[in-house]
């Protein structure tokens, strides 16, 4: 019989008669590795076909089939399409009742699953009904609709039993979990999904000596197709992995002997961002010396691998590029659909081309339906891999299908060489009232390669402005802790804007992000990790209005290896403190909306209440309720812990803080008295850094004499280029200047070429993020000795020429310090050296300084306890600075 006309048993029986002692299929359980032959794969599903039928199943009958991936999953389902029957493979991360309504959907007669799934989701619904199941791994069933699958084994299997069967009978109804709401049902033949592999093999791209990683979840066609049905047909060895984390999959490559890796993006970004995890190690100059034994130890782990596939999802260029130079390992893209078989493009391993998805494989065509200017249109698709049809659903099939063609809803264009780039699903087109379409998968990509974020999400929101109805964009961030961890930021959303603004300024205007959500929990994806958005949306839309945080918290809290007593007030203070419910579990910031400054507030109250002195480092470096009580715990137990005296410290009792003398780390890298050396080295910086924003950007300064000639004041301006600093020090007379501190960061002041010159220019490094309190304590020291301190009350330079919002930090030393602060404008420094751009510009800057201005001023007409004074001042002082650059 020609090959084309072969069926899934017939294909399936051809290979195993020609090789029946080769590894089929193969597993480690415990530490050992399990061996399935294609002789043993050929017999067991043989018994299950024979079982089958003996049971009185007949040919069209749908039987389930709900497992994790393993060896039996393959088994079973050969078993099931030679007794005649349809297979119907179902997501085991699918909920009790998601699979109950699938199980009536398709009438199916049997399930076949795994214990862990019948006992969590299948046995309280089936246990008494008609319908059998078999069960993997469960001896000591007994009951007559109950079956264990290792009783097969003792099956007489009978080849004459079995029906026959043509290549237009039904294979596999899939149900599609995809990211629209509404699970479709897809109805592939025999020829359907022969015609596909009959493709593929066509291409020559694996070979019988091939060994595939099987990882995705088999019930999904792409997975089906590339880890079962392609390396099965083609005579290969078959390995499952059950882990999807990169040191197990990097074990079995090592252990196995892997040649090809068949995964999605998400995968190869988590391989990607491991490996140059490890190369971020290697200090810079040895780094090109260190990268080719880097890659020779790799390549030795994973010394058969040879090819890896990527689908499912569209791959950033940037990682592919990156893993095919470091591996030197080709990656090979593709792209297709449940309706199709689902490959539908692959990119020629001879001639890869990142970014494209590749060329149609043989037999297969595509072509773009109505394209626009650019050439993007609805791709179609014809061939013999396209689905019969919806099941039960004849009028969607009429709408998908017509004249042959396969309307797939992804948007895509074709290049002259006949390779397909994909832009995004058609109903995920976000059209915003500019008319502009946006593509959210492709910005996607763009905003989430800061490393603050984890997972990134892009909507269309649609709110009401002017009495018109306007669409802008709004996005759901889930922030990378891990890494504000080991950065030491603890304003995550802050720094979740600072990055949305820094990589937006990089983007049109129409790109950019115009609100967003910062959440806990991982997006809710499909088996091949597409983002279900309808979930998404459904979720966090209902936030706009109020974008704070998610409030997901167990309801349910567990103190379990917690001290109950400490866990117990720790938790009612915070609850009363936020008015929120609180658990052990809670999220310091986007739970309970606890930042740096509410984190000092929190400390001094927990102070009050335990009378022990805790230290910054035990609230900057906890990011849950949980770590404050272990830290709490292991403070309040040591030994050496410093006792608090009762009363001193009433929570929220700034004016006590600021009273403090600073650490002694912190008063070393104050000079109060400047040097003779340091006033001469004040006196020619100022020269040279004048004369060159004299020349060089046209510098004007306005209302210099509104500075007193000597302190206690405070200096406040906008701050949006890294030259605020040198342009408010260049400013101002010597006799000033040379009494001015600045508070900066230490990550910038500590640098090696900054910090020798630190104390001379009175810089003094402090990092406010994790030590608020340290620099707001060695600020009232300078003040205190009658000196000048420049502050930017934004906390990080803006994105533009409009100001941020001022922090209480400013309105704390001006109340309870007492002490005038004279408001600055900078003008022009944003054009000059904006803060996405490495180096400075030529801009015309003017610097203005407006009259000081006293507590009693910035507290004056106050109206209601609507704000605290610290933030009407900070508020206000925002207000004056605006002012100025009228």
């Amino acid at each position: 019989m020609p090959e084309e006309n072969l069926t899934i048993p017939q294909i399936f029986n051809q290979v195993a008669s020609r090789f029946p002692d080769k590894v089929a299929l193969k597993i480690k359980r415990g530490n050992q590795w399990q061996n399935f032959t294609y002789r043993d794969v050929q017999e067991r599903s043989l018994q299950v076909a024979t079982f089958l039928i003996q049971a009185g199943f007949h040919k069209g009958d749908a039987a389930i089939l709900i497992a994790e991936n393993r060896p039996e999953w393959v088994m079973i389902y050969l078993g099931i399409v030679r007794a005649g029957l349809i297979c119907v493979p179902l997501d085991p991360q699918l909920n009790a009742q998601e699979i109950k309504n699938l199980v009536s959907d398709s009438a199916a007669k049997i399930i076949f699953c795994s214990l862990a799934i019948f006992k969590e989701k299948i046995k309280e619904y089936i246990q008494n009904g008609a319908i059998k199941t078999v069960v993997l791994d469960a001896p000591g069933l007994g009951h007559e609709n109950l079956i264990d699958f290792s009783r097969f084994k003792d099956v007489p299997s009978d080849k004459n039993m079995m029906p026959d069967i043509t290549r237009q009978d039904i294979a596999s109804l899939i149900y599609t979990s995809g990211t629209t709401a509404t699970p479709k049902g897809v109805l592939l033949s025999h020829a359907n999904i022969c015609s596909n592999f009959q493709s593929i093999a066509k291409l020559n791209i694996c070979l019988p000596s091939d060994n595939f990683l099987a990882i995705l979840p088999l019930h999904h066609t792409y997975a089906f197709m590339i880890t079962l049905i392609v390396p099965l047909f083609l005579g290969t060895t078959i390995t499952y992995c059950l882990s999807f984390s990169p040191s197990e999959i990097s074990r079995a490559l090592k252990e196995a002997d892997i040649s090809i890796l068949v995964g999605v993006p998400q995968l190869f970004s988590m391989l990607y961002k491991t490996i140059f995890e490890r190369i971020k190690k290697i200090p810079g100059s040895f780094l090109p010396l260190a990268l080719w034994p880097l890659r020779i130890k790799i390549r030795r782990e994973w010394r058969g691998l040879r090819l890896l596939v990527s689908g499912g999802a569209r791959l950033e260029p940037k990682i592919a590029r990156g893993l095919t130079k470091l591996l030197g390992i080709k990656l090979v893209e593709g792209y297709g659909l449940t309706e199709t078989s689902p490959v539908v493009t692959l990119n020629p391993p001879q001639k890869i081309k990142l970014g494209s998805v590749g060329k149609p494989i043989p037999d297969v065509q595509i072509k773009i339906f109505n394209p626009d200017k650019s050439g993007i249109g609805q791709v179609l698709i014809k061939g013999p891999n396209v689905m019969q049809g919806y099941f039960k659903h004849p009028e969607w099939t009429e709408s998908a299908i017509k004249e042959g063609w396969f309307y797939s809803g992804d948007l895509g264009y074709i290049d002259k060489e006949g390779y397909l780039y994909l832009v995004g699903r058609e109903k995920e087109v976000i059209v915003l009232s500019s008319g502009k379409n946006i593509y959210p998968e492709e910005l996607e990509e763009y905003y989430g390669r800061s490393p603050y974020i984890k997972e990134i999400c892009i909507l269309g929101s649609a709110e009401e402005k002017f009495g018109q109805p306007i669409i802008s964009l709004y996005t759901v961030v889930i922030p990378n802790l891990e890494y504000f961890r080991r950065m030491k930021e603890a304003n995550i959303r802050a720094k979740i804007r600072w990055e949305l603004e820094n990589l937006g300024k990089g983007a049109p205007s129409y790109q950019h992000i115009m609100g967003f959500t910062v959440a806990k929990e991982e997006l809710p994806r499909t088996a091949l990790k597409k983002i279900k958005r309808y979930q998404v949306k459904e979720k966090y839309l209902k936030e706009i209005e109020t974008p704070s945080v998610s409030p997901a918290v167990p309801v349910k809290d567990n103190l379990e290896g917690l001290n109950k007593d400490i866990a117990g007030r720790v938790i009612r203070y915070i609850s009363q403190q936020t008015r929120k419910s609180v658990y052990s579990e809670s999220h310091l910031e986007l739970d309970l909306g606890i930042d740096s400054l509410t984190r000092v507030e929190l400390g001094l109250g927990l102070e009050e209440i335990f009378k022990v002195k805790i230290p910054d480092e035990l609230l900057y470096g906890a990011d849950t309720v949980k770590e404050i009580i272990l830290n709490l715990s292991k403070l309040i137990e040591a030994p050496l812990a410093v006792t608090q005296k009762a009363g001193a410290t009433a929570a929220g009792n700034w004016s006590y803080i600021l009273s403090q003398t600073p650490e002694d780390k912190i008063l070393r890298k104050i000079r109060i008295e400047p040097r003779f050396l340091d006033k001469l080295f004040t006196r020619i910086l100022q020269g040279i850094l004048l004369s060159v924003f004299r020349v060089f950007w046209f510098l004007r300064i306005e209302g210099s004499s509104n500075l007193p000639l000597s302190g206690p004041y405070i200096i406040c301006s906008n701050h949006a280029s890294y030259l605020d600093g040198f342009l408010l020090f260049s400013s101002i007379k010597p006799v000033r200047a040379i009494n001015l501190f600045f508070l900066g960061y230490s990550a910038i002041l500590e640098k090696p070429f900054i910090s020798w010159a630190a104390k001379s220019t009175r810089l003094i490094s402090i990092d406010p993020n994790m030590h608020l309190i340290q620099a707001l304590q060695a600020a009232s020291f300078v003040l205190a000795q009658k000196k000048i301190v420049c502050i930017f009350p934004e906390g990080r330079r803006s994105i533009d020429e409009n100001m941020g919002e001022f922090k209480k930090g400013i309105g704390i030393l001006v109340k309870e310090l007492d002490v005038a602060v004279v408001p600055a404008y900078i003008k022009g420094s944003h054009y000059s050296w904006p803060r996405t751009s490495r180096l400075p510009r030529i801009y015309p800057l003017k610097i203005i300084f407006g009259r000081p201005l006293s507590k009693e001023e910035l507290l004056k007409n106050k109206e209601g306890p609507a704000i605290d004074d610290y933030g009407l001042i900070a508020q206000r002082l925002r207000e004056e600075i605006a002012k100025l650059a009228c």
